[in-house]
């Protein structure tokens, strides 16, 4: 596998692909949670049962992950919650309840699935049949208690009552470095069902990201999505990330960097010629939906009206460089 830093971009490089200035900023920061539903209001009783059903289990693997004292025994107790859990089977019902959302043309609730199903569940349901097919390796201890910690983030962003008690403390100020995301990025190897995608990290920025856990939970949500991205609509399995300040120092600028085949590369220019944009809802089978999603978070974050206008104006973009795809974004700094 060839290294993913040989994907990194200088920062001189990183400053050419972005606009010098902003044109717009939202009064006040913008605190997270813009993209949410209700339970109650919004699902069916057995859509509810199974959101419910995903997040219980996924805290019980946090609570047996988060510490472990004798790997042995909890690689028993891990192998034997891998062949009982309910994740694997309730991800797969929740395509089904997108697909049927789509088939209805209820776009609103069909996003809303895939915001839940294509985020850290992804990689960490491809590590639970792994478990299943060859066992426990000592690695996958702190990668599952970091997905599910980041799966139920996620999911109460987006659910305002799936667990208000946890949503109260999430939405209270508490400012959330840059090391959360080193810690678990930098040399990473994400998991999946087809093939591992090797991850290098690389930022000179010290400092504060969000000053919310539900705004963390966004840009957790937006990492996901790229990295899902990269590894079902990339070449190599290889990714670069990185984070640089704007120019005027009020933001932080991300770059996510993966090689594409030749015909992903023509289908690309082809989107382009065709004035269609990777950020438009419903562009690509799987990615479509992610990228839309980011540029729908970029653009409530700086008060922008729509996503579209978020990527005019700059505050998000892509650039294809020879078989490497990258796509950037904007975030206030906290």
């Amino acid at each position: 596998m060839t290294d993913p830093s040989t994907l990194l971009l200088s920062e001189d490089q990183i400053q050419a692909l972005i606009p010098a200035t902003l044109p717009r900023r939202a009064d006040e920061r913008y605190p997270g949670g813009a993209v949410h539903g209700k339970l109650e209001r919004d699902f069916g009783e057995e859509e509810a049962d199974c959101l419910k059903a995903l997040y219980e289990d996924l805290g019980d693997l946090m609570a047996m992950t988060k510490a472990p004292d004798d790997e042995k025994v909890l690689s028993a107790a891990l192998k034997e919650f891998a062949n009982r859990t309910v994740l694997i089977r309730a991800v797969s019902d929740l395509e089904k309840y997108e697909q049927a959302a789509r088939a209805t043309y209820d776009t609103r609730l069909g996003n809303l699935f895939r915001e839940i199903s294509d985020g850290p569940v992804a990689s960490l349901c491809a590590i639970l049949f792994l478990i299943r097919s060859a066992g426990v390796e000592a690695d996958y201890f702190q990668t599952l208690y970091y997905l599910a910690r980041d799966q139920r983030k996620i999911m109460r962003a987006i659910l305002v009552d799936l667990d208000p008690v946890a949503r109260a403390k999430d939405e209270a100020v508490n400012v959330h470095s840059i090391d959360l995301l080193l810690e678990k990025w930098q040399n990473a190897v994400y998991r999946s069902m087809d093939a591992d995608l090797e991850v290098a990290f690389e930022t000179s920025v010290e400092g504060m990201v969000a000053e919310r856990c539900i705004e963390f939970a966004e840009v957790d949500r937006i990492f996901y999505h790229l990295v899902n991205n990269a590894r079902s609509h990339g070449s190599g399995n290889r990714l670069a990330i990185q984070a640089i300040d704007s120019k005027d120092g009020l933001d932080l600028v991300w770059v996510f960097s993966n090689p594409v085949t030749e015909n992903q590369a023509a289908r690309l220019d082809n989107l382009e010629e065709g004035l269609e944009s990777v950020f438009d809802y419903g562009i690509g089978e799987g990615s479509g939906v992610g990228l839309g999603s980011l540029a729908e978070s970029v653009a409530h974050a700086y008060g922008i009206d729509t996503p579209g206008q978020a990527v005019s104006n700059g505050y998000a973009g892509t650039k294809l460089d020879g078989d490497i795809f990258r796509i950037w974004f904007h975030w206030p700094k906290a």
